[in-house]
């Protein structure tokens, strides 16, 4: 069916396979087919030979989506089953009704490690002042520069076009415009919690047709996942279940449908202890780190999430506050030092956190030059059962002060090329010694061979 929808469009004289026009065609045929309950896949793997040929020869920018809509066609030979009808396993995530305070949200939920469990908090965005503001026209003219020329009655059809011009203006980080359409929501609002809070934490994700099926996956932080349009469904298996999904080590996310899995690839998967939630228009579900998810989007939806660092202490051990939080949000004041405990989750993802893998992942995924400094400084700060490693929770555990520190080093270290350029020219021979710098680091008894 999508392929004859390409060789249909291209037949009508659509100009260029790669361009945002033509995606936008596919999906829209795509959304009306699947409304008549044809499984329609419209991703770069559904595109005709002919348009794949165009689209691999141009340089577009166009990202392709790796999203489905409807069952995916099993190949030859290949026995598939539906996780949802055959995996029954399941239990329903636990609901919680009206205004929701961090005592009881962090002490029950939202708890250190493996303890946390998810929680769907029903409500809670109907207090954004988003949830009541986001509407077609008033998107459009907060996100372009002028609106003088705007219409009312091509407002609605303009967000639509805007998008597909900068797809990452509502997807990815909170732009700057609407930094006054959101609070903190109430079980986030302490001190202790905004201080986790990093330039990434807040972000928007919309959808204005497709239904949209997510990757199976985990993240390295904590989620709050506000539905302002739309509703949801969630699959959430815990990480102690983590063995059942086969993840190469260093990958977060597993490229599967649920309404059509491998039985035998998938086998553990199919009998996975997992949990369930429907999230609807004005809730919102929080996912703990390292919980594995699977998110169906349906219809036009529009998505505020809420992501912070772990604290890896319960509530009861958290220092008072010495004054209420300020629940308004101002994306300026966000922790540089989050940020980079954030980073440095995710470069760190399926390693072992030996020393020396910290300084690599530091040094290639974080391009740090001087990373075996600030690596050391960073392990003895962190390693506090002195095993040799650096966990999670040692790496959440390590205070701002000393993340403020390891930044300002790899700032002075970038910041100051020309003196060690000066060590380099310095000449072989050390004033009053008859050996030369060459000698020194080649001789096993040196005390320069050592410290290298």
């Amino acid at each position: 069916v999508v392929h004859s929808c390409w060789e249909a469009m291209m037949k009508s004289g659509v100009p260029d396979c790669g361009s945002t026009d033509t995606i936008s065609a596919a999906r829209r045929l795509g959304s009306e087919f699947a409304d008549q309950g044809v499984g329609v896949t419209a991703d770069y793997q559904a595109v005709s030979p002919l348009c794949r040929t165009s689209m691999e020869g141009s340089d577009s920018q166009v990202t392709y989506a790796t999203h489905r809509t409807g069952p995916k066609s099993a190949a030859d030979g290949e026995q598939t089953v539906s996780f949802f009808k055959h995996n029954t396993n399941s239990t329903p995530v636990y609901l919680l009704d009206g205004p929701v305070q961090p005592e009881v949200f962090f002490s029950q939920f939202a708890t250190p490690s493996t303890s946390a469990r998810p929680v769907v908090l029903k409500g809670m965005a109907r207090r954004q002042p988003a949830y009541r503001r986001w509407r077609d026209k008033y998107l459009v003219r907060k996100l372009m520069k002028s609106s003088s020329d705007i219409s009312s009655e091509s407002v609605p059809m303009l967000l639509d076009t805007l998008l597909e011009a900068n797809d990452s203006l509502l997807n990815g980080q909170l732009p700057q415009q609407l930094w006054g359409d959101v609070v903190v929501p109430s079980p986030l609002c302490h001190s202790a919690v905004q201080q986790r809070l990093f330039r990434g934490s807040i972000k928007t994700e919309i959808n204005l047709d497709l239904t949209i099926v997510d990757d199976l996956q985990l993240e390295t932080f904590d989620q709050l996942v506000c539905q302002l349009d739309g509703y949801s469904n969630f699959v959430l298996i815990a990480p102690e279940h983590s063995d059942a999904i086969p993840l190469r080590s260093g990958e977060r996310r597993l490229q599967v449908n649920l309404d059509s899995v491998n039985s035998d690839m998938y086998e553990a998967l199919l009998s996975v202890p997992w949990m369930s939630a429907k999230v609807e228009p004005g809730d919102c579900i929080y996912v703990p780190s390292r919980w594995f998810h699977y998110a169906t989007y349906h219809n036009r939806t529009l998505v505020l999430g809420f992501n912070w660092n772990s604290l890896p202490q319960p509530f009861a051990n958290w220092p008072q506050a010495s004054e209420p939080a300020n629940c308004s949000f101002d994306g300026s004041t966000l922790s540089t030092a989050e940020d980079f405990r954030y980073q440095l989750l995710e470069a760190m993802n399926g390693l072992e956190g030996t020393l020396q893998e910290l300084t690599l992942a530091m040094e290639q995924e974080l391009e740090i030059l001087d990373a075996a400094t600030q690596a050391l400084v960073l392990f003895e700060a962190g390693d506090s059962n002195s095993d040799s490693t650096l966990t999670d929770d040692e790496i959440l555990s390590v205070s701002g002060e000393v993340i403020d520190q390891i930044i300002s080093g790899i700032d002075d270290s970038e910041s100051s090329p020309a003196a060690g350029e000066e060590n380099l020219q310095s000449p072989d021979m050390e004033e009053g010694s008859g050996t030369t710098q060459q000698d020194q680091l080649s001789d096993p008894d040196s005390q320069t061979h050592h410290e290298l």
